[in-house]
């Protein structure tokens, strides 16, 4: 015989089994009628409004917002298409410039410049300072790039990029860009400079599996002070004399030599890449093209030679010479040295992008990325319309467009 506790367990559970199938028909009753909501996704951040009118011919926007004038601050890199939708997204907590696209052997990588504090950087020069990173197409980091040493740098001297450009050829293969503090003793005497003179050199490094195939500075030419805005830095031994101040690199299509852009200097310069030899300059002092005054552009960015054979510049202007930023095209005789045609636009809003900046000609339109102004625009490159307006209290040093 079982003893009387199991006969009571037998019976509670008989008896009570009824109710609680009751008791839980009920409860997921009241959860389908339960008004609480389900947890939503946290929305995309998106550090700018989007200004829409028609379509637009944008692919993949990429740009690197981060509040302007800081480098320690944090940085959304975003790939948007023409109606501001985030396709792909990564934040980094430093300062991060030139953030653009690749396509190499039918796979696509993302590159830009990452600031890195515990590199050297030049007291009082306008300019990011960092390693290149290289991410995948789901935005890993694949490798970092830093200056190689060569033509009389060693292992310990500073290895830091700049954040201006990088240009990606294929994994192995690419082209940085470095300022670097050097003392000189070839600046003009016309210049009065100080004794043991620095200044902010600025370099050009292209590497191939390793190696340094080419490398171009550009204080090994003195006719490159003579251009410097501001002349009389040169005598002030408290400064490091950013004369030339390169801010894009583009690879010719016509004949893969460099087409290189010195903000100080207010020149576009035509670089053999072999040798190293300047082909030509375009603006400011000893430009080889005569200019009218329309024609002069000033602090310019972005060089680059468009679909139609055009030079094209995103033209930032100057706050006292003329504080309004434009887009120009030059058609030029290279070999006769002069300009064929010329087309210049200003940007809208009577928009000044004092500092940074870029343009891109796209199916007849122009993507120009306002720099220092939080400004992106779509704009038709004949009327001036405006279909896209990305309007930001961030920056971003540029606005590259890829379809």
């Amino acid at each position: 015989m079982q003893p009387l506790n199991f006969y009571l367990t037998i019976m509670k559970k008989h008896l009570l089994l009824p109710f609680l199938s009751l008791a839980l028909i009920s409860l997921n009753a009241c959860k389908k009628d339960d008004p609480t909501p389900e947890p939503q996704p946290t929305p995309v951040y998106k550090p700018f409004e989007l200004t829409k009118n028609g379509t637009s011919e944008i692919g993949e926007l990429c740009v690197a917002y981060y509040p302007w004038a800081t480098i320690t601050d944090s940085t959304y890199l975003m790939v948007l298409d023409g109606d501001g939708n985030v396709l792909k997204s990564k934040t980094e907590v430093v300062c991060c410039t030139d953030f653009k696209r690749w396509t190499i052997n039918g796979e696509n990588y993302y590159s830009y410049l990452r600031h890195n504090p515990q590199h050297y950087r030049i007291p009082g020069a306008g300019y990011v300072n960092g390693d290149i990173v290289i991410l995948d197409n789901n935005m890993n980091e694949v490798k970092t790039i830093q200056l190689l040493p060569h033509n009389g740098r060693g292992a310990s001297d500073p290895v830091s990029l700049g954040g201006h450009e990088f240009i990606l050829i294929d994994l192995n293969h690419y082209i940085v860009q470095a300022y670097y503090k050097k003392e000189v003793s070839n600046v003009p005497a016309s210049l009065n400079p100080y004794n043991n003179i620095n200044v902010v050199d600025c370099i050009i490094q292209e590497v191939n599996n390793g190696s340094v195939v080419m490398e171009w500075d550009a204080a090994s030419d003195s006719l490159n002070y003579l251009g410097y805005y501001a002349p009389s830095e040169f005598s002030d031994s408290t400064i490091t004399v950013d004369f030339a101040h390169l801010n894009s690199i583009s690879i010719d299509p016509t004949d893969q030599n460099l087409l290189v852009s010195f903000r100080n200097l207010d020149q576009v310069m035509k670089i053999n890449r072999t040798t190293g030899a300047i082909m030509w300059r375009l603006g400011g002092t000893y430009s080889d093209f005569q200019l009218s005054a329309n024609q002069v552009f000033l602090r310019q960015h972005y060089a680059s030679r468009n679909s139609e054979g055009n030079i094209m510049l995103f033209d930032n202007g100057d706050l006292n010479l003329r504080a309004q930023s434009r887009v120009v095209e030059f058609g030029l005789d290279e070999t006769n040295k002069t300009v064929t045609t010329f087309k210049s636009m200003d940007v809208p809003d009577n928009v000044f992008g004092r500092y940074m900046g870029s343009v891109q000609k796209v199916n007849g339109r122009y993507i120009v990325g306002c720099g220092s102004v939080g400004r992106i625009f779509e704009m038709d490159a004949t009327t001036g319309e405006v279909y896209r307006d990305f309007k930001s209290t961030k920056v971003s040093y540029r606005a590259q467009n890829f379809n």
